[in-house]
């Protein structure tokens, strides 16, 4: 299977672009690291593959409607 043909795969099987894919991925995955390691934001933004705060906070806010911050709040202690 060539590239463009994984791709279209991709697109039919999940309705999301590799990168739309791979970047809920990304977002998933630090707001798992939030929930159990109470990680601090920028911790997060390297482990969910950002190098920029900001940036990783917009996407997570537009993927969880929170911003990682207060998706955290309730879970510290």
């Amino acid at each position: 299977m060539n590239e463009h043909q994984l791709k279209s795969e991709l697109v039919h099987i999940r309705g999301q672009t590799p990168f739309t894919f791979l970047k809920e991925v990304c977002i998933d995955y630090a707001a798992k690291l939030l929930k159990a390691d109470r990680l601090s934001v920028i911790q997060m933004d390297n482990q969910g593959g950002y190098s920029n705060a900001s940036l990783f906070t917009r996407a997570f806010k537009d993927h969880h409607s929170l911003p990682p911050t207060a998706y955290q709040c309730p879970l510290r202690l």
